[in-house]
């Protein structure tokens, strides 16, 4: 689960990190001067780390795909006054951040009440689909988060028609729809496989959203397989530490 951490410190410690987080070469300078505008901020939208981007479109694996960035997902609201939003890993999510800046020159901050205090990064437009924070490019997608579930692999991974092995249609949709997938009306992929029983890439499927249930899946270019969750291992109070594929529900070939 995704939780909001708004202590100052955590984000320090994330942007200082080293290899894939931004770096920090300027986050000394202070904010006592940054005026916050006023027009709709240029590069607002949700945005992904291009290393995630890459892994899912080839290795069609989130699991595998989550190693490769600390932070993986950066939310821009269009309002500079509003928080940035940046997922650190899928596991934790970081929002007293800020974006200042105008024309093509724009900066990351730490915020503290709704103020900038200290620079954290800055921010290069590389092209209309791509920024750069520090040394690390994010591509914009086009996705439209609910709540904690920023519908990522709805859009890269899943959307689109599939047609089962008698012929029937399936459709996934980008928003978490799902339709001819039997008594299934919602899927949610999962980003976060940092926990226990995460060991094989899972998708949430049921009946409405607030009654789903795990399930595991393989891509194989156009080839999907849906699977039941075996647990393989569990721990002394009888919780699964490490899941197996178990019987195929689904096998569906993607058609667009």
């Amino acid at each position: 689960m995704i939780r909001n951490i708004l202590l100052l410190l955590g984000i320090s410690f994330l942007l200082a990190c080293k290899g894939d987080s931004p770096s920090s070469e300027e986050s000394s300078t202070d904010g006592a001067d940054v005026t916050l505008g006023k027009a709709p901020i240029p590069i607002a939208g949700n945005w992904i780390h291009e290393a995630y981007y890459n892994s899912i479109k080839s290795n069609q694996s989130p699991r595998r795909a989550q190693k490769t960035c600390e932070v993986c997902f950066v939310r821009i609201p269009a309002n500079p006054k509003e928080s940035t939003t940046l997922v650190y890993n899928f596991h934790e999510a970081m929002e007293n951040t800020l974006v200042t800046g105008q024309n093509d020159q724009f900066q990351l901050w730490e915020s503290d009440e709704g103020k900038p205090v200290k620079m954290i990064d800055s921010i290069k437009i590389k092209n209309k689909n791509k920024i750069i924070i520090g040394d690390n490019t994010f591509i914009n997608i086009n996705t439209s988060p609910d709540g904690t579930s920023f519908k990522i692999l709805e859009q890269l991974l899943f959307k689109g028609t599939y047609l089962t092995e008698n012929g029937g249609a399936i459709e996934f949709k980008k928003q978490g729809d799902v339709t001819g997938l039997g008594d299934f009306k919602y899927y949610e992929p999962m980003l976060d496989y940092n926990d226990a029983g995460r060991n094989i890439d899972q998708v949430m499927l049921g009946k409405n959203k607030n009654d789903m249930k795990a399930y595991a899946f393989k891509f194989n270019k156009k080839n999907l397989q849906i699977f039941e969750l075996a647990c393989k291992t569990k721990d002394n109070s009888g919780d699964c530490m490490e899941v197996a594929f178990g019987k195929v529900l689904y096998t569906l070939k993607k058609t667009n």
